[in-house]
This record gives structure tokens, sequence and C-alpha cells, in this order.
């Protein structure tokens, strides 16, 4: 497996992945699921030889504040830590840019995965495209 930092509009596979998880296994709509963020976000894509089988990005809120997200793994990828490989990168990549806050919106359903990797709840649940959804954060020194 090996890893790529894409920005837009080098966004191909980054759409792939997005649109085959969140388009047409959740239900998101194309408009739910592609933002304004995407244009400025860096993108991180996990390939297995040629194939893209993961993806998520980093958006820089603050001079120390960063949100991940749209963290999506194929599926006959999954339970193979594709996505913790994919977190641990972005985790890394927040933090060479002086991270000291990264936020996430975890689908509630996954809620432990974040935990396990250094993620806390810090809000109430909420829905998102009709799926339930808590906001994670971790604090960095």
């Amino acid at each position: 497996m090996n890893l790529k930092v894409v920005t837009n509009p080098d966004f191909g596979d980054v759409q792939k992945i997005r649109k085959l998880v969140f388009c047409d296994e959740q239900g998101y709509s194309l408009n739910e699921e592609f933002d304004e963020y995407d244009d400025t976000a860096e993108h991180i894509v996990i390939y297995d030889g040629d194939n893209p089988i993961s993806t998520g990005r980093i958006i820089k809120e603050s001079d120390h504040n960063f949100k991940i997200g749209r963290i999506a793994v194929k599926k006959e990828y999954r339970d193979k830590k594709v996505g913790r490989l994919l977190v641990e990168n972005l985790v890394m990549r927040a933090k060479k840019s002086g991270a000291k806050t990264i936020l996430l919106e975890a689908q509630t359903r996954v809620k432990e995965f974040y935990e396990k990797l250094g993620f806390s709840v810090c809000g109430a649940e909420y829905s998102d495209g009709r799926i339930p959804h808590i906001p994670m954060k971790m604090e960095l020194d």
C-alpha cells in the first residue's frame, strides 16, 4: 500500500472513493458529500497498487486547530487497518503543520475506532444526512 497527498484539481480518486462509500453505500447526495472545503483541503489517498482504496482530508481552521474528515475506506478493505493508517497519517500531517487540537465529526457507530486512536467525545450526538454523528477531538502537546 502507498499513500499520496493530493489537492484539487488532482481529485478524481478522492471523488471515486467518497462517492462509492458515502453516496452509493450510505445514501448521501453528491451535493451533501462534496463541499467548498474540498477545494482548499489537503487530501490523502491510500492505494493498493494502482487501486485507490481509502481517502480522508485535513482542513486548517486556524493556526493551531485542524479538522479531519471524510474518512472513507472501500468495503473490501475495512477491518484491515487501512482506516487506522489513514487517520494516523492525517494526524501526523496536521501535527507537522502546527496543530494543537484536531477535531472530527464521527459517525456514532465508529466512535470507538476513533477513541482507540486518541480522540474523545466533545459534544452531543446529532444527525447528519439521517446518520447519527458525534463531535470528537484530540488535544496535542
